[in-house]
């Protein structure tokens, strides 16, 4: 019995599901070789639960995030926008279930929480837990070994400061937790471990007001580098894997067409800074992926995300949006729309995709996504804390 083949086909049962099945545009190469289908699977990092869209609002919009206006899930698309929001503290919990055309057992949780310090300092913290479900481990002979529970969390802990009346900047710190098979140790002495790991956001925000025609607009600019750090090893073998170090910037168009009526449009553009087709085998550093992720990269590696977001009273929210990642780089095209609602300190949203390749049978399917939020303000005479 070799358990360390088990555990390797673990790794790419893991990394075809995320990757492939749910559309990520990453996979986890199982101890030394890749997986893909077709050689569409371009770029591979371990840990791609860093990159699902954790809340219904921005996935809500196409998954663009990086310069929308301020909320508890700016931590994750650029927390720069922390040190601009409007409450003195708050936060939200999101939940996702996951591939549920495939499996009734997986699920995303987010859970971030802001605290504004002064009124130019934020700080924010954050948790995403990523379960995997279930897996039965057996042998090469398919008799049953031990049922598992693959789990992945990260902790990101976030400063964000305004350096002028329009621009603000921030860094975040995150360290990552991703438990796949457990300890296991194999008869020819290989064993795997929990891989652990820490990584940097450096994020920036720029906002200014204008008026077109008679009507006050508000243009946004936001760049954030994601999960900057070492790569993680799943065993004692000295191989490791890049994490899914991204670079992310977009920019937001926000009208006021009447005193109760906005409209916003957002898009975002996205990369990963890893070296295409990457193998754990080769010894390249961080810095060298990055350059690589340039050199050997062109235009389909880019991702792009494209919302729409009306606003009523800042009561009522309605959302629409598409992402789009070419086909040649893992193909995740799809429709999203979400709805919102907010009342006093509480907030209510809902966002559902819709996937526009292989529609009838693809595993997004019926993938929704929910966030509940609570902001309060400490000074007494504003109305989202009167009775």
């Amino acid at each position: 019995m070799n358990v360390f083949k088990i555990m390797r086909g673990l790794f790419k049962i893991t990394a075809l599901i995320l990757a492939l099945f749910a559309g990520l545009d990453n996979t986890l190469w199982a101890q030394g070789q890749g997986s893909s289908i077709n050689n569409q699977i371009k770029y591979s990092t371990a840990v791609p639960f860093l990159t699902i869209a954790p809340d219904a609002r921005s996935a809500g919009m196409g998954d663009v995030g990086a310069a929308t206006s301020p909320d508890a899930a700016s931590l994750y698309w650029n927390p720069a926008k922390l040190a601009f929001i409007n409450h003195d503290f708050g936060g939200s919990i999101s939940y996702t279930p996951w591939l549920r055309e495939l499996v009734n057992d997986m699920s995303l949780s987010y859970l971030s929480m802001f605290s504004k310090i002064r009124e130019e300092d934020a700080v924010g913290l954050s948790l995403r837990y990523f379960d995997l479900g279930d897996i039965q481990f057996t042998d090469e002979q398919g008799n049953n070994l031990n049922l598992f529970n693959p789990r992945e969390l990260s902790v990101n802990g976030v400063y964000s400061r305004v350096l002028s009346r329009k621009i603000s900047v921030a860094l975040g710190l995150r360290y990552i937790h991703s438990n796949l098979t457990g300890d296991f140790n194999s008869t020819n002495g290989n064993a795997s471990k929990p891989g652990n790991t820490a990584a940097a956001d450096l994020a920036f925000f720029y906002q200014n007001n204008y008026s077109f025609g008679g009507t006050p607009t508000k243009i946004a600019f936001g760049a954030v580098l994601q999960n900057l750090g070492p790569k993680i090893s799943y065993s004692n073998n000295n191989q490791s894997y890049f994490i899914p170090t991204t670079l992310r910037v977009g920019t937001s168009i926000v009208s006021d067409l009447d005193v109760y009526n906005k409209l916003g449009l957002n898009l975002d553009v996205s990369k990963l800074l890893v070296p295409p087709y990457s193998d754990p085998s080769e010894n390249t550093s961080v810095l060298e992926g990055i350059g690589q992720s340039f050199s050997e990269g062109d235009l389909s590696d880019l991702m792009l995300g494209i919302g729409l977001e009306y606003a009523y009273n800042e009561l009522f929210f309605a959302r629409g949006g598409y992402y789009y990642e070419s086909p040649d780089n893992g193909a995740r095209q799809y429709l999203t729309v979400g709805i919102g609602i907010a009342y006093q300190i509480f907030g209510m949203e809902i966002a559902y995709l819709i996937p526009t390749t292989n529609s009838q049978n693809h595993p997004l399917n019926n993938t929704l996504r929910f966030t509940l939020a609570l902001n309060f303000t400490r000074s007494s005479d504003v109305d989202s804390v009167k009775e």
